[in-house]
């Protein structure tokens, strides 16, 4: 039960025992008034008897004394009036039964007992006693007006008693509306729902209890404001990339770890691994502050690139190296986004150098294709040997991996668009019939591009296109 309601019970039940004893009080008052008033009206008859009979009396007139007494005794609620001389011989007696009006219920005669005295009055004539006269006044007058008080006083005691209730009910609910506020704000405050209470009660008691409430509110939720940004601030120190806001290497290897290595649902991929070469020559070079935007550049590429694919991982696995695995593409549209990716480098690397001479950006790209059934650290494996491959050669060129598919491919055979459609391209193969893995027969400028394979499995090209196509 609410404290709201232990009140209201509380106060009622006082309420009630007081207008119990109020009305016991009350009831007992009106029967010994109405007990006064038969008896006053039993003595004032025997007086008004004795005055008139008392000649009558002294003479022993029977017949005048039956028939005034016949006459008063029909006239009232009388239950019995006798006549006596003075030698103690009765005169004349009249009596009845004590019957009560039907209005009265039973069960009302038999708790309330009301038995009328019965009045004496002396009778003199000439100076001397001649007899005595009793009176006892009928009860059922006095039940019926006993009744009719006691139900009247229960009707208006019932009344008064709701609308009593129902005052103090609103009263104390009223009184005490800033309990259930202080109810709420603990209730929300588990749910992390910060509330605070508005209006402040006039009573003193009430007053420091909401007051104090909502001072709680505002530290807890400063607590937990304080500790989110903690947390906040840790996750993004364990999982974050300050400089770039990327994925850290942690964050990256998971990512990678949960697709590829427990769920297996991200299905065949490419992997790109961004190397920017020279990063601390780069920094000497050009300032951090100008390394850095760098960098911020390369990031916000490959997070460009992200955005356009359906469930790109992208991360910062170092302070040079970068990667990205997106849904793998068709050769003619991947060679557009690389091409169009190291185009974007170079351009926003000249505007940060400034060099009279213009340079390529410093930065080289592995990539590796995965199939539904690769891990994270063989694809990462294969990036890397694809990037090494490519440093090893001493050129900007990208480098395709394809793990387990390898073959005899044809020289002259490839799988990008013809060399005079290919942006930057200036190493060729001398022969369009010498092996896939051999060097070109002049060496490339650092500005080319030029995208060189890693020798394949005993397969044809064309076969290696339809699995990963």
């Amino acid at each position: 039960m609410s404290l709201v309601n232990q009140l209201i019970a509380a106060v009622l039940a006082v309420l009630f025992g007081l207008a119990s004893v109020t009305l016991y009080i009350v009831s007992d008052s009106s029967k010994r008034m109405l007990m006064n008033q038969l008896e006053s009206h039993a003595l004032d008859t025997a007086t008004h008897l004795g005055l008139y009979l008392a000649p009558y009396i002294a003479s022993h007139d029977q017949a005048t004394v039956e028939t005034t007494v016949n006459a008063i005794f029909d006239s009232g609620f009388y239950r019995q009036i006798d006549v006596v001389t003075a030698n103690r011989e009765r005169l004349f007696s009249k009596s009845t039964e004590a019957v009560i009006d039907q209005s009265v219920p039973q069960w009302f005669v038999d708790l309330v007992k009301l038995d009328p005295p019965s009045m004496t009055r002396e009778v003199t004539f000439n100076w001397n006693k001649v007899g005595s006269i009793y009176v006892q006044g009928h009860p059922g007058y006095a039940y019926q007006a006993y009744w009719r008080t006691a139900k009247e006083m229960l009707v208006w005691f019932v009344l008064l008693s709701l609308v009593a209730s129902l005052a103090i009910m609103l009263l104390l609910r009223v009184i005490l509306k800033p309990l259930k506020g202080v109810e709420q704000q603990a209730m929300a405050l588990s749910h992390k729902q910060y509330i605070e209470q508005p209006s402040i009660p006039a009573t003193r008691e009430l007053r420091r209890v909401v007051l104090a409430m909502n001072q709680m509110v505002k530290q807890v939720h400063q607590m937990f404001e304080e500790q989110s940004k903690n947390i906040e601030e840790l996750r993004r120190s364990a999982y974050q990339d300050e400089l770039t806001g990327l994925p850290n290497a942690r964050a990256t290897r998971a990512q990678l770890g949960e697709h590829l290595d427990h769920r297996e649902d991200f299905g065949p991929g490419t992997l790109f691994y961004v190397h920017i070469d020279g990063l601390q020559e780069l920094n000497q070079r050009l300032g951090q502050e100008k390394t850095n935007n760098f960098i911020r550049l390369v990031a916000e590429r490959l997070a460009d690139i992200a955005a356009g694919a359906a469930h790109p991982i992208i991360g910062r696995l170092s302070g040079a190296d970068f990667v990205l695995l997106i849904e793998r593409r068709p050769a003619d549209a991947l060679q557009r986004l690389v091409n169009g990716l190291l185009a974007g480098f170079d351009e926003h690397y000249r505007q940060l150098a400034q060099d009279a001479t213009p340079r390529p950006a410093p930065v080289q790209i592995g990539i590796a294709h995965g199939s539904d059934k690769s891990s994270s650290s063989e694809l990462l494996s294969n990036g890397r040997l694809a990037l090494e491959t490519a440093a090893k050669e001493r050129k900007r060129e990208h480098q395709y991996f394809k793990p387990g598919a390898r073959s005899s491919m044809k020289a002259g055979t490839s799988m990008w668009p013809a060399p005079s459609a290919m942006s930057r391209s200036s190493c060729r193969p001398s022969r369009s019939s010498a092996p896939i893995g051999r060097r070109c027969s002049r060496k490339c400028s650092p500005a080319s591009s030029t995208v060189t394979m890693l020798p394949a499995a005993p397969a044809t090209l064309s076969a290696w296109f339809g699995n990963w196509a």
